[in-house]
């Protein structure tokens, strides 16, 4: 009876290490794209390799991909600093973060690490790194099993932060500015909401001028309408969409320890709103 157990076991397990080894597949054109699902023992890492044309922004994704949901947590660091790592909510639904990494061209290497003892071993990852990030969330909706539910901002979700807005030269007119927030990440377009509004006079630059409380991780806009006027514009900052980077996605991170980046943008820089685009779930391409 014994004999016939551990060969049931022993079964069982190699079920679940050859569909964690053989899990959906998914090729991408673009550079630096690498991807692989497997396990390895709790609380160990594992080493991988991608290789890149030029030296290019890549992003990074980690998951649990086995058979039994919501055991494994995992991380990802590149060079010594941590690119992703997962976590749950309500030990029910699974989310990844997301980041960057400046990668050179060549071969480049990251290490991925188990941060758990699980009583389900082994360990059982699926991990992405690409220099499209649309990649991240499409090899990992493939693998990762039906917990999880997409990039998510990370566990301190909710926490606020002050952001110090600059301008490198004089408002035009007088006028008001409007500090929006969207209450999602880019895909939600339809929350974007007036957080703060500040009067400007003719020939007055703004310099350090603090929006406190900012819920984060969010998106940020900063919109502008001369007096008398109905329209209006939008002041691009370092966080206009497409310029490849988390901030650029977020605007505000939820990083407790540091500064925020402040908000640096010209009234020289004003795009009508009528030319702004909207559609950024799609990358606005």
């Amino acid at each position: 009876m014994k004999l016939k157990l551990f060969l049931l076991v022993s079964s069982l397990i190699a079920a679940l290490v050859f569909a964690v080894q053989v899990g959906p597949t998914y090729a991408s054109s673009a550079d630096c794209y690498g991807a692989g699902t497997g396990y390895f023992t709790p609380l160990g890492s594992l080493d991988f390799s991608y290789t890149c044309a030029a030296d290019q922004t890549v992003y990074f994704g980690v998951c649990d991909s086995g058979g039994v949901p919501n055991d494994d947590l995992f991380d990802v660091r590149a060079n010594g600093l941590l690119v992703s790592y997962n976590y749950y909510v309500n030990s029910v639904h699974e989310y990844t973060v997301m980041s960057q990494f400046q990668a050179s061209a060549g071969t480049n290497t990251a290490v991925m690490n188990s941060l758990n003892t699980t009583p389900y071993p082994p360990a059982t990852y699926s991990y992405v790194v690409s220099s499209d990030p649309n990649d991240v969330p499409t090899y990992l909706s493939a693998v990762c099993g039906v917990d999880w539910k997409g990039i998510g901002p990370g566990p301190n979700v909710g926490c606020d932060s002050n952001i110090n807005i600059f301008t490198t030269d004089t408002a035009p007119s007088d006028g008001t500015l409007e500090f929006h927030v969207l209450l999602g990440n880019e895909g939600s377009i339809g929350d974007e909401i007036q957080f703060a509004s500040i009067s400007v006079s003719a020939g007055e630059q703004l310099n350090n001028v603090t929006i406190p409380n900012v819920p984060s991780p969010r998106y940020m806009r900063l919109w502008w309408q001369p007096a008398g006027s109905s329209d209006w514009s939008l002041l691009t900052t370092q966080y206009w969409h497409g310029g490849g980077s988390l901030a650029d996605e977020f605007g505000v991170s939820c990083n407790l320890s540091g500064p925020q980046p402040s908000y640096h943008t010209a009234f020289a820089s004003a795009v009508p709103e009528s030319e702004v685009c909207f559609d950024l779930i799609n990358s606005c391409q």
